[in-house]
């Protein structure tokens, strides 16, 4: 189940629950889920937890919030260089670029991953769990060769 990021904004990305709600406590349902089409520069995120996880792990609920916290602060500047976002809570991430289709499995980077992609199939993975804004916009810039201004003081 993709939940476009906007989505997350709307409803209180800072209230750690927005993710928690989109997730069941059912094992993912492998290859129901449909490729995410990369036609741009493209951020794929996900936080893979169930809610019970959430709700018996302060750590994890903490960290759902500073993934939702960093992410929405650096989401509007991507979008206004034309980044496409897509968050999402899968387990494993399917896309298909120029390249063709490929598969990430998120929980085998601790349950949270940022995939930078490019359609010509360019990938950068950051998965060394919650990164920071600047951290984010940093590696946009870097990997999409976008003239994104990165703040010198991460987010706090």
């Amino acid at each position: 189940m993709r939940v476009h990021l906007l989505l997350l904004v709307a409803v209180g990305v800072g209230c750690g629950s927005a993710m928690a709600s989109a997730r069941s406590d059912r094992p993912p349902q492998g290859d129901s889920q449909a490729d995410i089409a990369v036609t741009q520069p493209t951020l794929i995120t996900s936080f893979v937890a169930t809610q019970s996880q959430l709700t018996s792990s302060p750590e994890a609920n903490e960290a759902l919030a500073d993934y939702q916290y960093y992410l929405s602060r650096a989401v509007p500047i991507l979008q206004n260089h034309g980044v496409a976002i897509v968050a999402t809570n899968d387990s494993t991430v399917r896309w298909r670029d120029s390249l063709g289709r490929h598969s990430i499995v998120a929980a085998d980077s601790g349950g949270i991953l940022y995939l930078f992609v490019l359609p010509s199939g360019r990938v950068k993975a950051l998965h060394a769990g919650v990164e920071l804004d600047g951290a984010l916009l940093a590696v946009a810039r870097d990997h999409f060769g976008l003239p994104i201004r990165v703040p010198q003081i991460d987010s706090l």
